[in-house]
């Protein structure tokens, strides 16, 4: 491993090794087995951020019910209660854990459990999901909150349904506030997929472990690279952060109420 060049570390890091065909369970998407380095990393973060946002907003959605008036003796007011509980149970041991324990956790419970062997790649998205949708579901619920109820009771006295309200008064005040926090968290599963690791997803700090054992003499290249990778997409994302929040101030989304 002496000859590699820097195009060559580069290249394994932004793709990783192959993966023999033996090790590729046909039962589950063949991509995100045979997919590693970079280009992994960033398939887990996307799909474990968009997971996370419709869990999210579903959680956000079931938990801010409370506030309308639902008969609480009907069946449907018992079971929004229980799935209010649910949710706020699933909230809460998720906040108290670190993300390594919820990876190893959804990495060893499904064979005991329930006899199920999944690739590792996919547990590492379901967990990075919950963990993405914990945080994202109190983001969504304090920026509907920060809006004024006075500007949601004036925009009823103008006639508007709950529909219009939400899509021309709440979400664009609320966008305003939520979206630094929701690029936040993206770029924190970003980073956070390296503890994947420690279930053997070859992901980009897998990768560069791997490399580093393989040519001990291009560690710092290594290193350096691995720095720079994460380094460049967490600026990107937050560079793409500040354009949306110019664009919101621009065409008057979110501005004082």
């Amino acid at each position: 491993m002496s000859e590699l060049t820097v195009v060559d570390i580069l290249r394994v890091l932004l793709f990783g090794y192959p993966l023999s065909a033996e090790f590729i369970d046909r039962s589950y998407p063949v991509f995100l087995q045979a997919s590693g380095g970079l280009v992994l990393t960033l398939i887990i973060s996307v799909l474990s951020f968009s997971c996370g946002m419709i869990l999210a907003t579903l959680f956000a959605s079931l938990l801010e019910l409370e506030r309308k008036p639902i008969k609480r003796f009907s069946w449907i007011g018992t079971l929004v209660s229980v799935l209010q509980i649910g949710i706020r149970g699933i909230l809460y041991v998720c906040q108290s854990l670190p993300i390594l324990i919820l990876v190893l956790l959804f990495y060893y419970l499904p064979y005991p459990l329930f006899g199920l062997r999944v690739p590792a790649v996919l547990l590492g998205i379901g967990a990075f999901s919950l963990y993405a949708a914990v945080y994202l579901t109190q983001i969504f619920r304090s920026g509907f909150r920060s809006v004024p109820q006075g500007l949601t009771e004036s925009s009823r006295i103008l006639g508007l349904n709950h529909f219009q309200i939400f899509t021309t008064i709440k979400l664009p005040c609320a966008l305003r506030v939520m979206i630094p926090a929701i690029v936040g968290v993206a770029i924190t599963v970003f980073k956070d997929t390296s503890v994947l690791m420690a279930a053997g997803v070859a992901e980009l700090t897998f990768t560069s472990r791997q490399l580093s054992a393989a040519s001990p003499g291009h560690y710092s290249v290594v290193l350096f690279l691995v720095i720079a990778l994460y380094w460049a997409i967490a600026s990107l994302f937050s560079w793409w952060a500040r354009s949306i929040e110019k664009k919101v101030t621009i065409y008057g989304w979110g501005g004082s109420v």
